[in-house]
């Protein structure tokens, strides 16, 4: 589905999720370590966040928690939350604007050894989405990767769909 037929409809909390398939660079090698380190299919997860007819992507990346125009983020699978979320969720996600992005090497070793990384005011993606759906009181997963959401998200939310 193109972006601009699909636009209209994102609504604020709905699920977005990214993989990656490129190869030939750096980055590219370590999103394939950690996808391959956490057993995920896909590579990122955020929150829709529309307001004034613009729609933003609510993330955790590298340089942050940040919010981002979402059409500056194609392509990206889109699941409608059939949930409106809380002015407390919608609180505590703004309220972490600009926290820390939690390394994707310390995420990766977690996995292996137990590093105590919760409650760190650290976060990598799908803690971050995990702690706002949590807030919501829409607890999907305890697990935190972006597949490990984003399947449980479909089990009771609906089907994915990609949109470029």
């Amino acid at each position: 589905m193109k972006y601009s037929d699909i636009r209209q409809e994102i609504k604020t909390g709905d699920l977005l999720g990214f993989t990656h398939t490129a190869t030939g660079s750096w980055y590219d090698f370590q999103i394939h370590m950690v996808r391959k380190a956490t057993e995920s299919e896909f590579s990122h997860i955020g929150i829709a966040y529309v307001v004034n007819d613009r729609v933003f992507i609510l993330e955790a990346v590298s340089q942050g928690v940040r919010i981002f125009p979402l059409s500056r983020s194609l392509p990206f699978y889109w699941m409608s939350n059939p949930k409106p979320l809380s002015s407390e969720a919608l609180e505590w996600a703004f309220a972490e604007i600009g926290a820390e992005y939690e390394s994707k090497w310390r995420m990766v070793l977690n996995n292996f050894i137990d590093l105590n990384l919760k409650n760190n005011k650290r976060y990598q993606c799908s803690e971050y989405v995990n702690e706002i759906l949590r807030i919501n009181q829409q607890s999907l997963t305890d697990i935190d990767t972006p597949s490990s959401i984003i399947i449980s998200a479909m089990r009771y939310w609906g089907s994915l769909m990609y949109v470029d």
